[in-house]
């Protein structure tokens, strides 16, 4: 069995709902120390905590409303992961149906603290640069196929880099 695999991942409409939920929660909360401030004697902290709240509020809502462009996500074989920004009409699909672009990427290492879960993947991936990206993947970014593959593929890719050096075999003790 091969772990390479790719996909298109496309902006997650379930966190984009997160997102507005939380605002919302932000705006409640503004408006609550906007009471509190008309109950009790002026102080500045509930100013402050005030337009925090509100003013994080729409920065969730602003964050909703850009537009971010379709990402491809190639793993090989090897465990090499390769990150490509096109354009939605950068797309195509072979005979076999997969999902192929002429666009080349950019390789990028997956590290140790990225989260890897049944349902959601935070992949915190370094650039060679040594940027760090922040990537969210949830199951409506991607075909369940797809999303199935890509976590078989990560957790391999994490599984490799979680093992030490020395340990090349089954035969030799970790704990030496």
């Amino acid at each position: 069995m091969s772990i390479a695999t790719s996909a298109e991942v496309r902006s997650s409409r379930i966190l984009c709902a997160l997102k507005l939920a939380m605002s919302c929660v932000l705006w409640l909360t503004a408006w609550q120390f906007a009471m509190m401030v008309r109950v009790q004697t002026l102080d500045s902290v509930y100013w402050l905590a005030m337009l925090v709240c509100a003013f994080a509020g729409c920065l969730l809502v602003l964050s909703c409303r850009t537009h971010v462009k379709p990402l491809r996500i190639d793993i090989t074989a090897t465990g090499q992961i390769r990150l490509t920004h096109t354009s939605a009409n950068a797309f195509m699909r072979d005979r076999s149906h997969n999902v192929v672009s002429s666009e080349e990427g950019e390789v990028v290492q997956l590290l140790r603290d990225s989260t890897l879960w049944s349902c959601m993947l935070i992949l915190r991936l370094r650039k060679a640069s040594g940027k760090i990206i922040v990537l969210p993947i949830l199951r409506d970014s991607m075909t369940p196929a797809a999303f199935r593959s890509v976590c078989v593929a990560c957790q391999w890719i994490a599984a490799q880099n979680a093992r030490p050096a020395s340990a090349s075999s089954f035969s030799e003790s970790r704990f030496d």
